[in-house]
């Protein structure tokens, strides 16, 4: 019998891995498509500042900002039958801004502007939400380029997991043509007249935005934006057509989250807002559930089968102590989570992946979380 998540991924081409800071969302994101390869996908994974164990897990030096194909032999070695394809990428601001730039400008010489604008440098490194934006823009690039017949995002690491589908709104309201046209009034403006009345309306946000740059921000944001403002129809309408892909029926989002009880309020308000925006949702994956694998037994009884195995005196109690409080944590872990799958929609899955205690450092790790989504 077929997994809750091996049956979406029969029926998805997309899916969002969403959720809070620190829940294993990378972790998730590389084994759920780890597990659409061995069903017979060309897979690519999109992460977001990647920690070096991942790369190391995947047997790469490291997740590059170009496409990187995971030898088959790697993931044979781990026991993974690769039927299909698996490729995994790491999106960094600069060099996707960059590459952003060079592909949309109308011209070379345009582009050539805006990469050299000092404005640019700054805004490239520092914009609030260009990881999300980045990371549509990139969706929306290789869902239609043919190479991928399926697509894993690891959505930033933000404090508020909605930034990812607020990003759209968020960069359209950046591109807006009046806030645009104002800016660049001073570089169409002819005479002193003209740059003297911007100064005047536009000057306590530029002296802010000097403090905040050190940059000659006046003539650096009117060029950047007499330049930038070429590309930004077109960028408005792939924004346009990357919302219609997020709600669209080939789009899963997964919500990732862990048992712990701020985590999971969290992720409830998470999910309200996700519906309010109308993107699919459908499933959650709790991470790092203890779970308990004996039998119920008294301390009398768990003592006597520690005696019998030959277990000294002095460890016994702490083999017991230790088992109490692992059940204590396991049955935490199940009652806050059977209490939130009680919010849950009744086409919203949950799905739990226990705690693995080595830790996942390499591709068998990764593979063991595999075959727990194949079972749940």
């Amino acid at each position: 019998m077929s997994s809750a998540m091996t049956r979406l991924l029969e029926e998805k081409k997309i899916v969002i891995c969403g959720g809070s800071g620190g829940v294993g969302k990378t972790t998730a994101a590389a084994s759920i498509a780890l597990l659409w390869a061995t069903m017979g996908r060309k897979v690519m994974v999109i992460t977001i500042d990647p920690a070096r164990r991942l790369a190391d897990a995947l047997g790469l030096e490291a997740i590059q900002t170009k496409p990187t194909l995971v030898e088959p032999e790697i993931l044979e070695d781990a026991g993974l039958e690769p039927k299909g394809r698996f490729s995994a990428m790491m999106l960094e601001a600069k060099s996707a801004w960059d590459e952003l730039i060079t592909s949309y400008s109308p011209s070379e010489e345009v582009a050539a502007k805006i990469l050299a604008n000092s404005f640019y440098q700054s805004l490239s490194d520092t914009f609030a939400g260009s990881h999300e934006y980045l990371a549509l823009e990139k969706l929306h690039e290789l869902y239609h380029s043919g190479d991928y017949d399926a697509l894993v995002v690891d959505t930033p690491p933000t404090k508020h997991a909605l930034d990812f589908l607020e990003a759209p709104h968020r960069m359209n309201e950046f591109l807006d043509r009046r806030v645009t046209r104002w800016l660049v009034m001073p570089y169409l403006s002819a005479g002193r007249k003209g740059l003297k009345l911007f100064n005047r309306t536009g000057g306590y946000l530029f002296r802010k935005l000097e403090e905040a740059t050190g940059i000659r921000v006046i003539k650096d944001v009117s060029e950047f934006f007499f330049h930038f403002s070429q590309l930004t129809e077109g960028s408005r309408q792939r924004m346009t057509k990357v919302f219609e892909l997020l709600k669209g029926p080939e789009t899963a989002f997964l919500l990732i989250t862990t048992p712990e009880l701020a985590v999971l309020s969290e992720a409830a308000y998470f999910m309200k807002k996700v519906g309010d925006y109308g993107v699919p949702f459908a499933g959650v994956l709790a991470n790092r559930v203890h779970q308990i694998r004996f039998p119920e037994a008294s301390d009398e009884e768990i003592q006597i089968h520690l005696k019998e195995a030959g277990c000294p005196p002095p460890l016994d109690k702490v083999l017991l102590e230790n088992y109490r409080r692992s059940q204590h944590l396991a049955l935490g872990d199940e009652s806050r989570l059977t209490r939130f799958g009680e919010l849950l929609p009744s086409d919203v899955f949950l799905t739990k992946v226990p705690l693995f205690p080595q830790g996942l450092e390499d591709i068998k790790g990764l593979a063991w979380v595999v075959n727990e989504l194949r079972r749940h």
